[in-house]
């Protein structure tokens, strides 16, 4: 019998106040998650975010594989940890 609790990027995106989640919650998440999961943590619509993922703008890195896209769970990590190799301040993306 399958399992039907609600996945990582389920229990991110449906909670009702929909709270961006903490790093330490991103750390946990699986290696890759949905579109809205990311968009949640980026502080995007997820309309917005799954536009900048068609336009190869999406600031995370993103697969695409049969149709589905997944974003890269570490590349959100660096992305939002601002590392030494990441400016503390600027765009994202390229966007301005």
């Amino acid at each position: 019998m399958m399992d039907a609790s609600p996945t990582t990027e389920q229990r991110a995106y449906a909670s009702p106040q929909r709270h961006a989640p903490t790093l330490a919650e991103i750390r946990g998440w699986p290696a890759t998650v949905d579109v809205p999961a990311a968009a949640l943590a980026l502080g995007l619509s997820r309309s917005h975010a799954y536009a900048l993922a068609r336009a190869g703008q999406f600031p995370a890195q993103v697969l695409i594989a049969g149709g589905r896209m997944r974003v890269i769970t570490a590349s959100l990590l660096e992305l939002l940890s601002c590392g030494p190799e990441r400016p503390a301040s600027g765009h994202i993306g390229g966007v301005a």
